[in-house]
C-alpha cells in the first residue's frame, strides 16, 4: 500500500515541508518511506524506485490512493493512469489498484504507517544537507524499527517481511528514468515557461524550440537533436523569478573577467568564494571560473562551490586537485563540516623521496610490469601494508594508467600483485605535477610496498575514450573554423 504523508525538516540549513512517500506492506506490517519535494507522478515514480531498490526486489501489487499524482478519477468507477506512471509500471511489471473515495480502510495499514512514522523518524526535528541524505537516513532507520516484534505476531517484523518477499520479482536490469519530456519554445531572453515556473537555457538558445525532461528533482533542457542545453533545479510551491544554472555563464565570464562585477549570477556564490573572486585580478579570476566549470560539470555547480567555500574557509588556495577530491566527497553525501580540506602536503612530502620519476608508459603499452612505491589511505602519509578489502591510493614506479588531464577521462582496469593481492583501479590522478596515483579498490589479499605487479588496463574503454576525445577535439575545430565570429564552448570532459 502507497500513501504520501508530510513533515518539516531543516534541510540545507532551512525549515522545510517535504513530502513523504510511504509504502507499506500489510503482512508483515514493514514500512518504508522516503522524501521528496512534491506529490506529482515523478516523485511517485522516483520514491517507489528508490524502495524498490533498498530492498533489492518489486512487488507485484500496489495500492494507491487515486489523489496522488499517479492517477486522477474521472467519475466513481472510473481512473486514469498518468502516461508516466503507466510506463513504470509496464516497465516493473506490477498492477496498481486505486481505493475507492473516501474508503480509508482500503489502505488503512499505509494511512496508520503515515503516521506511526512521522511520530516516531521525525521526531525531534531532522537536520539534514539534502533529500538524498534524508532518505538514505529514514530507510535505514526502518530497517532498525523493522526489528521490533509484531504487534499481533511473536515474530520481528523483519522476519515476516521475508515472507513478503517470497512473492516479489528480481529488479529489472535497467534502472526506470522517471522524466516527462515535452516540447517548449525558449522566448527572446533564452527562458523556457513550464506551467508557473520559468527556466534559464541561455541567451545562446532564444527562441529555439527545445526539449524539456521534467524529473522529481532537476528539469533537463536539450535540443531536438539531443544535444544537453542545461540541467536546473526543478521548482516548487511559492518559488518566484527564474530558475538558473550559473554554471551555464562561466564560459563567458572567463571570456571577460571584467564582467563579473556586473554579473546576473554574482550573488549566486557563497559569500567567501565571492570574496576572493572580487579581489582577484582577471587573469585569476579567468583561472578560477575555468576551475569551477571544470570542477562542476563533473560534480555539479552548487558542490563545486561548497567544495571552494570549504577550502577558503580552512585557509588554503584553491587548485583543481584540492578542489576535485573535496567535490567529490562533498557530491558523495559527506557533509562538508565533517570533510577537511584535502592536504596535498603528503603528496609533496611523498615526492621528495623518489629517486626518479615516474615512468608513464601508456602512449606505447596497455600493459606492464611495476612495483608498488607506495600506499595511501584517506589522505595520510605512505603505509607499508593494507588488507582487503579497502580503498587505497597507490603508486607504481612505472605505469601504462593515463590520469585525467586535458579533459580526457582516466584509465580504470586492474592490478594484480605477486603476492595474490587484486585491485580494481576506478581513477587515475596527479594531486600534483607528474605523480600519478591509481585510486583503487583493494578487493582481495594484502598489498604491501616494494611488490611486484602487473597493470593492465581496460582496452575497450581506452579505445572508446580516445576516438571520442579525438572526435571532440574535431568537431571544436570545424566550430572554431566554421563559426569563428561567435563563442564556442569549452571541450567536454570525455
Amino acid at each position: 500500500q502507497v500513501d504520501f504523508g508530510e513533515a518539516v525538516v531543516v534541510l540545507a540549513g532551512v525549515k522545510t515541508k517535504v513530502h513523504c512517500l510511504v509504502a507499506s506492506f500489510p503482512y508483515s506490517n514493514k514500512r518504508y518511506v522516503v522524501a521528496l519535494p512534491g506529490e506529482n507522478a515523478q516523485c511517485v515514480c522516483e520514491g517507489l524506485v528508490e524502495i524498490f531498490e533498498h530492498i533489492g526486489l518489486v512487488p507485484m501489487v500496489l495500492v494507491m490512493d487515486n489523489a496522488t499524482g499517479a492517477a486522477h478519477r474521472t467519475a466513481w468507477d472510473k481512473i486514469t493512469i498518468v502516461g508516466l506512471f503507466q510506463l513504470f509500471l509496464e516497465h516493473y511489471r506490477i498492477e496498481a489498484r486505486f481505493c475507492n473515495p473516501r474508503s480509508g480502510w482500503e489502505k488503512g495499514s499505509v494511512e496508520n504507517a503515515v503516521g506511526f512514522l512521522r511520530r516516531n523518524l521525525m521526531v525531534p526535528l531532522l537536520n539534514v544537507e539534502s533529500y538524498a541524505q534524508l532518505s538514505k537516513h529514514l530507510l535505514s532507520r526502518c530497517d532498525e524499527l523493522g526489528n521490533d516484534k509484531h504487534y499481533r505476531a511473536d515474530e520481528s517484523v523483519n522476519d515476516l517481511f521475508e515472507e513478503d518477499r517470497s512473492g516479489m520479482r528480481p529488479l529489472p536490469r535497467v534502472r526506470f528514468d522517471a522524466v516527462d519530456w515535452q516540447e517548449r519554445r525558449a522566448d527572446k531572453e533564452g527562458v523556457i515557461q513550464v506551467g508557473s515556473y520559468r527556466y534559464l537555457a541561455g541567451p545562446a538558445w532564444r527562441s529555439w524550440p527545445l526539449l524539456v525532461g521534467l524529473r522529481a528533482f532537476d528539469v533537463e533542457i536539450r535540443t531536438r537533436d539531443g544535444r544537453k542545453v542545461a540541467s536546473l533545479p526543478r521548482a516548487y510551491g511559492e518559488q518566484a523569478g527564474t530558475v538558473r544554472s550559473p554554471s551555464s555563464l562561466l564560459p563567458a565570464l572567463a571570456r571577460k573577467p571584467r564582467a563579473w562585477g556586473e554579473s546576473p549570477v554574482r550573488g549566486d556564490f557563497p559569500e567567501g568564494l565571492r570574496t576572493l573572486i572580487d579581489a582577484q585580478d582577471s587573469a585569476r579570476r579567468k583561472a578560477t571560473f575555468r576551475l569551477l566549470e571544470r570542477v562542476g560539470a563533473a560534480c555539479g555547480f552548487d558542490v563545486a562551490c561548497k567544495a571552494a567555500e570549504h577550502i577558503i574557509g580552512q585557509g588554503r588556495p584553491i587548485d583543481e586537485a584540492a578542489l576535485s577530491i573535496m567535490a567529490r566527497r562533498i557530491a558523495s553525501g559527506e557533509a562538508p563540516a565533517d570533510v577537511p580540506a584535502p592536504d596535498l602536503s603528503v603528496y609533496d612530502d611523498f615526492k621528495k623521496t623518489l629517486v626518479s620519476p615516474i615512468d608513464f608508459l601508456g602512449y606505447t603499452d596497455m600493459s606492464a610490469r611495476a612495483k608498488v612505491i607506495g600506499i595511501m589511505q584517506e589522505g595520510k602519509g605512505s603505509v607499508p601494508a593494507v588488507t582487503g578489502p579497502a580503498n587505497v591510493e597507490v603508486i607504481l614506479d612505472r605505469t601504462p594508467f593515463y590520469a585525467e588531464a586535458g579533459g580526457q577521462l582516466a584509465d580504470q582496469g586492474e592490478i594484480l600483485s605477486d603476492d595474490g593481492a587484486v585491485l580494481e583501479v576506478d581513477d587515475v590522478q596527479k594531486p600534483i605535477k607528474d605523480l600519478i596515483v591509481h585510486q583503487c579498490r583493494l578487493t582481495e589479499g594484502t598489498l604491501v610496498v616494494g611488490a611486484e605487479v602487473n597493470a593492465n588496463i581496460d582496452l575497450a574503454r581506452r579505445g572508446a575514450i580516445a576516438r571520442s576525445h579525438t572526435a571532440t577535439h574535431m568537431v571544436h575545430k570545424a566550430l572554431r573554423e566554421e563559426l569563428h565570429k561567435i563563442g564556442i564552448p569549452t571541450l567536454s570532459l570525455i
